[in-house]
């Protein structure tokens, strides 16, 4: 387990729409049986992904919009399974980030977000456009 996890183009725009609508909640429900409020998750399930965690409402029909990490979308990467299990391990979980450590992903000048995951940590990276 470890690698990196990438987020540029359409699935950097569609994780900076996750960090606005956990920025625009109010509250959120416990994670892991903390309250921690709104923030971002990643999960690791069927693919890799962020998600807001925050209270949003009754939940639309096909579930809510996540962000994919580059090569673990389910129904874009074939190898999707493999790409996870080989960055994430096999194992399904998921890790909260709180608001003030996403926050400055939404600086316009990002052009990458690399999430570094190893046994003991997450790191986040960015690359600016140049």
């Amino acid at each position: 387990m470890g690698g990196q996890l990438v987020w540029r183009g359409e699935a950097l725009e569609q994780l900076r729409s996750e960090i606005r609508a956990a920025q625009a909640a109010t509250s959120a429900p416990q994670f892991w049986g903390d309250d921690v409020g709104p923030g971002l998750v990643l999960v690791g399930d069927q693919g890799v992904y962020f998600m807001a965690h925050c209270d949003r409402g009754k939940m639309p029909e096909g579930g809510w919009p996540v962000a994919y990490a580059k090569g673990c979308h389910p129904k874009l990467d074939a190898d999707f399974y493999d790409n996870k299990r080989a960055i994430w391990g096999g194992d399904d979980w998921a890790e909260f980030f709180p608001l003030d450590d996403v926050i400055g992903l939404l600086d316009p000048k990002i052009g990458e977000v690399v999430i570094k995951v190893s046994r003991t940590r997450f790191e986040i990276l960015t690359r600016e456009f140049k």
